[in-house]
């Protein structure tokens, strides 16, 4: 996986993902887009062979490339821990054991 930075104005941030899809591309959009401070956010895959997404945040105020990125990776450890919790869940839920089948 390679992130890279695209894009980093007053009111727009953009930055690119190597190696990943509609997966990541979908669940880190659904947080984002809860963000107060933010209006909107999407991602375009130019083609689904590449696996390259291109993620564009788009923010109510002024915001600074630092600010910006403070959101942004605030956003991904949420991620983060929703996958952490729900990986708890199932765990318990399923079982610890392993019985093969």
């Amino acid at each position: 996986m390679e992130v890279k930075l695209l894009e980093g104005s007053d009111k727009v941030f953009k930055f690119s993902i190597k190696g990943e899809d509609y997966t990541i591309g979908n669940l880190l959009q659904e947080f984002i887009l809860k963000d107060q401070r933010v209006v909107g956010a999407g991602f375009t895959i130019s083609h689904p062979l590449t696996k390259e997404l291109v993620f564009t945040v788009f923010f109510k105020r002024k915001t600074s490339p630092k600010t910006a990125r403070k959101i942004v990776m605030e956003n991904i450890n949420k991620v983060v821990e929703y996958l952490d919790n729900l990986n708890k869940k199932v765990s318990k839920a399923l079982g610890s054991g392993n019985d093969g089948g």
